[in-house]
């Protein structure tokens, strides 16, 4: 070995030497706890808003985004206090708070460089907590990266537009028109609203549809899983790739559409007056609620359907999954 070679050798496992000597020192003298690499110094932050608004916009980075309300006391005990945004972030994320046109606008600026993510440990979330006067609001648009988003009961939208990441998203707020969430990986979970038109959109997240009630719904996934429960609409449609599908007691009053590659699909207790579902490799299982005209095709799965001729038409074509649906 060559002499220079040795002395590079030297060096490196001396500077290893004095890195972990370094290492256990600091470790030592702060407990052993890891939060020194990874606590930010996070701060709140209060946003008094006095003024009259009806819409909201917010945009926001990486922090969890949750709503309360205070409805306007008849007494007018309350009418002193006004709405406010509480924030809990990063110093380096500045946000603006401001109401513009009657839109109360939140958005974060984020001042911060690469090396600032870089954390071990940390127990520290970001958010933003919205108390709001009153129930009864036009639009709320939210684009989310990776924080989650929650938009509780109580509240009561126009329309509610949904965009992000890897974050989660909860909505139980009722909307009077349309209701558009798409995230990437993150999951979706709407439960005990009412609207006119929803969509949902996932790439490999899940998506979780529970006592709902509205005129049209788009459920469209990639890899995630669905699932739905007592659902009313007017025409239904779903499509995805090898993500499954598993729906209980949801009935489409005109039209249930289904379209899937390698993910199966299970019905238990639903019907629509007329129903198509094509899969490649998936699987077709469940029961239905009324009697229907079957049209049926697989190429090689096994096929199990009721003999029956009357009522609407309920087409089924797979390539090589299995088809079995009884009547409940």
């Amino acid at each position: 070995m060559k002499t220079s070679t040795k002395i590079w050798l030297i060096v490196a496992s001396a500077l290893v030497l004095i890195g972990s000597v370094a290492f256990v020192a600091v470790m030592a003298a702060n407990q052993w706890s890891f939060d020194i690499f990874g606590k930010r110094d996070y701060k709140h932050q209060i946003h008094d808003v006095w003024e009259p608004f009806s819409d909201i916009v917010i945009y926001s980075d990486d922090a969890d985004i949750t709503f309360k309300s205070f409805a306007v006391d008849p007494a007018g005990l309350l009418d002193d206090q006004p709405s406010n945004v509480q924030i809990y972030d990063d110093p380096k994320v500045e946000y603006e708070v401001s109401v513009k046109n009657g839109v109360l606008i939140v958005e974060a600026k984020n001042k911060r460089k690469w090396y600032d993510y870089i954390s071990f440990f940390s127990s520290d979330t970001p958010s933003i907590e919205l108390t709001i006067r009153g129930v009864q609001y036009d639009s709320l648009i939210i684009k989310e990266d990776t924080g989650d988003v929650i938009i509780p009961e109580g509240l009561s939208f126009n329309s509610i537009t949904v965009s992000a990441s890897t974050g989660d998203v909860c909505c139980y707020s009722s909307v009077s028109g349309r209701l558009g969430i798409q995230t990437s990986t993150g999951t979706i979970d709407i439960s005990d609203i009412a609207a006119s038109y929803m969509s949902l959109e996932t790439s490999t997240g899940g998506i979780n549809v529970s006592s709902v009630e509205c005129d049209g719904l788009d459920v469209n996934v990639s890899t995630g899983k669905t699932t739905m429960s007592d659902v009313a609409c007017r025409d239904f449609y779903s499509n995805g790739s090898t993500g499954d599908l598993r729906m209980t007691d949801v009935v489409a009053l005109r039209s249930m559409r289904i379209e899937r590659s390698t993910g199966d699909v299970e019905l238990y207790r639903c019907d629509a007056v007329r129903i198509e579902i094509e899969t490649d490799t998936g699987d077709v299982s469940g029961s239905l609620l009324s009697p229907k005209v079957f049209i049926v095709q697989s190429d090689t799965g096994r096929v199990e359907i009721p003999e029956t001729y009357i009522g609407g038409q309920c087409k089924i074509i797979t390539d090589t999954g299995d088809i079995r649906i009884t009547l409940a």
